[in-house]
């Protein structure tokens, strides 16, 4: 009967470390394996906190703690008649953090000067609610009828275009030139000089009749600086100028009616206009 040759320690030696290396690498493995897991679990619970359902409830409790961190509540009022310019504060100041407790309108639209009036003992904030608003008014005390809880209110008076955010807007105007004088050529004219002052010419034609003895202007959006600031840069008396809420069919700012009394506009007596 032949002997087995007994196995040599190197043999032996070099089995065991196979082994222990492959365990090293599973153990490895399962360990990153087992951190990849839970870093996803965590990523996973982030991003879904919350339900569809909880998120406008999330927005809004961010809202209420910017107002609570403002702590303002405010009353807007339009005091000179323009159309929405008491909601377009509202968004302004809300999108601040403001809490604008109510809009409406003042007790006449006779007011020309923005003013803020301060009610309760909100003195401290005043100086930092009129400077969101961009205005240089001197806060008023007035003393807050029964039921109302504000700490301040705002009225809108004609001079509202110098205010946030109407201010950082009206960069152009759209304009309608009519030739209410029969004058060749000038509505043409007209167009040239109003384009290079950073009016948006809409359309050129004639007025319904050539009988027009002076120039007139029909402001449609009061919200629109330049609409607004055209008869002062072209001259016009403002008892020729007419304002109106109702938009032309394709959004026009602003009419510029030509009467013979066109040479006397400042564009020509400044030779701007040949």
């Amino acid at each position: 009967m032949s002997k087995r040759k007994p196995v040599s320690a190197n043999r032996i030696s070099l089995v065991l470390n196979g082994i222990i290396s492959i365990l090293a690498v599973v153990v490895l493995l399962f360990v990153y394996s087992f951190f990849e897991t839970a870093k996803r679990e965590e990523t996973r619970q982030i991003v879904y906190s919350g339900s569809i359902e909880d998120i406008p409830v999330a927005l809004l409790e961010g809202q209420e703690k910017a107002k609570k961190q403002v702590n303002m509540v405010v009353q807007i009022l339009n005091g000179c008649g323009a159309k929405g310019i008491a909601n377009e504060m509202k968004s302004y100041l809300t999108g601040l953090g403001i809490d604008v407790r109510s809009t409406g309108n003042a007790d006449n639209f006779g007011y020309t000067k923005s003013k803020v009036l301060i009610h309760h003992d909100q003195y401290s904030q005043a100086d930092q609610f009129v400077k969101l608003i961009g205005g240089l008014m001197i806060p008023e005390y007035r003393k807050l009828m029964p039921g109302q809880e504000y700490d301040y209110t705002l009225i809108l008076g004609e001079d509202f275009l110098d205010l946030q955010p109407f201010a950082a807007t009206n960069l152009s105007a759209n304009i309608e030139i009519l030739n209410g004088c029969g004058a060749s050529g000038l509505s043409h004219r007209f167009q040239q000089y109003m384009s290079a002052n950073g009016y948006e010419v809409k359309s050129v034609g004639n007025a319904e009749h050539f009988d027009y003895p002076r120039t007139k202007i029909i402001v449609h959006n009061r919200l629109n600086r330049k609409a607004v600031s055209l008869s002062e840069k072209l001259g016009v008396a403002a008892a020729d100028v007419q304002y109106s809420d109702e938009f032309g069919n394709n959004k026009i700012d602003v009419t510029l009616i030509l009467g013979n009394d066109y040479f006397h506009l400042t564009p020509y007596k400044n030779l701007e206009i040949r």
